[in-house]
């Protein structure tokens, strides 16, 4: 039976109102800090050689494709780069149609299985559940691994071997985002289960041959073009080790950190209600596989924020994820094609949520970069450094977005010294004494330095001290120039 014309025309024109609101608050929501990271590297990337093979030396704390993904995104828009408006909305941009073509294909796909739901609601439930997301979370690596869940899905739903087979394809990139972000395979996998009950062996077959093909294609990648990406993962898997937190603790504050994010992940709110009366439905028929299944969906995106346990708000958005399947298999158990009010109180529900928390109208965050802004324009005003100078990052990361100079070492984030304590000692890994090494041998003319950020780490601390002389201290960077600069 064909869904009454006037019901697509009422999900239609609530699409139509809705989203441009919330594309608009996406698009002009500020960059995260990490996001100017991710674009640094990139800007400075092409100073370390020739594509692809930069793309591995210009280190950042994220694995390759999350690099890849950031240095095409400048590449094409860097005619932009000095307008920091029309940079973050033409690259934000970017990647909003990329998501409204895979929520496009996500619920026509998913609608051809789920014949109780509507293609303009899942369409519009999955789009809005990126679109509200906190500025902290949009463009980080759980934001594309999101959107490649999304797509991997869809395409294993497809009838289409060749979908099928890139389906396995996009499952490497979701795990090349961050290494972490694998976990989302298994949970895939598990929703697939639950929206389609059709046989899968064959689609199982191809997807496994893109699997493996892709992993091919990777491994010669890394022999060929990408020798860092093995140990660098691995250093960075000792850097995010929790920090002195005992299970209780840890516990502790992802239950209570969890209260205060959830309202900072709109759709979330809705996906736990709808979760809540999916098992329920489940329990009730008995179907027990069905509802474990659900529930370690949930389980296996809270154990990503629980295994690194610092409790950023991104670490949390893997769990759009389930909440998206949860809030589909709910709206097609009680509610099916006809009948939009379910579809209605979860697009009205995560709206008033996201207008009074995550909206750009509500988030507070504008000129919140002020300062750093204030602090290159300052340095590049008044010292002029020359942009092929070599400079030494010893901040954050964001400096080489904002100043564009070449970083004298690797590392353009001195990380795994600045993760080094008495609680987890990190000099003893190679990257540690290879960063140490490039800072100790510097002799160029500048340096930025976050001190309250770097802390204490001899001898580092007084190379800068007795080497160099503070001409500039600012709300994020210092800026030391050698003594006796030129001689």
């Amino acid at each position: 039976m064909n869904l009454p014309q006037k019901n697509d025309l009422y999900l239609l024109v609530l699409t139509i109102i809705t989203l441009p609101i919330t594309i608009y608050s996406y698009l002009m929501g500020v960059f995260s800090d990490d996001i100017h990271v991710y674009f640094g590297v990139a800007k400075i990337a092409d100073y370390f050689g020739s594509f692809p093979s930069n793309i591995d030396l210009a280190w950042e704390s994220k694995p390759l494709l999350n690099r890849m993904i950031f240095y095409g995104l400048y590449k094409i828009f860097a005619p932009l780069q000095d307008n920091e408006l029309l940079f973050q909305i033409g690259t934000k941009a970017a990647v909003a149609v990329v998501i409204l073509c895979v929520c496009a294909y996500l619920a026509r796909e998913v609608c051809k299985k789920c014949e109780h739901l509507n293609a303009y609601a899942v369409f519009l439930i999955s789009a809005l559940s990126l679109f509200t997301l906190h500025v902290f979370c949009i463009m980080e690596c759980e934001f594309f691994a999101i959107i490649g869940s999304f797509l991997v899905l869809a395409m294993l739903m497809s009838v289409s071997r060749w979908a099928n087979m890139a389906a396995g394809v996009v499952m490497v990139g979701v795990f090349l985002l961050k290494g972490l972000t694998g976990i989302m395979i298994p949970i895939i996998l598990i929703s697939w289960c639950l929206l389609d009950k059709t046989d899968k062996w064959n689609k199982s077959i191809y997807a496994i041959k893109g699997i493996v093909g892709a992993a091919v294609v990777f491994t010669a990648s890394c022999i060929v073009w990408f020798p860092n990406f093995v140990p660098d993962n691995l250093m960075w898997f000792s850097m995010v080790k929790p920090n002195g937190l005992s299970l209780v603790d840890r516990t502790y504050w992802l239950v209570k950190e969890s209260l205060e994010i959830l309202w900072y992940i709109p759709i979330l709110c809705m996906g736990v209600i709808a979760f809540v009366c999916v098992i329920w439905d489940y329990i009730k028929s008995k179907e027990y596989t069905l509802a474990a299944g659900l529930t370690g969906a949930w389980v296996l995106a809270l154990s990503l924020t629980y295994i690194q346990s610092e409790f950023f708000i991104y670490h949390y958005s893997l769990w759009v994820f389930p909440a998206v399947i949860s809030i589909l298999l709910f709206l097609s158990a009680r509610y099916g094609k006809s009948d939009i009010t379910g579809v209605l109180m979860v697009v009205g529900f995560t709206l008033c949520i996201w207008l009074v928390t995550s909206s750009v109208w509500t988030s507070g965050h504008e000129g919140i970069w002020g300062g750093i802004e204030a602090d290159s324009q300052f340095i590049k005003q008044t010292y002029l450094l020359d942009k092929g100078e070599s400079i030494l990052y010893m901040d954050f990361g964001n400096a080489a977005y904002y100043l564009g100079n070449p970083s004298a070492c690797r590392y353009i984030a001195p990380l795994t010294i600045h993760h080094s304590n008495p609680d987890r000692d990190l000099s003893g890994l190679s990257e540690y004494k290879q960063q140490m090494e490039c800072i100790m041998n510097y002799r160029g003319n500048y340096i930025i330095f976050s001190p309250q950020w770097f802390g204490v780490h001899e001898p580092a601390n007084t190379k800068i001290a007795t080497e160099y002389r503070e001409v500039y201290k600012g709300d994020f960077w210092n800026l030391y120039q050698k003594v006796n600069i030129g001689i």
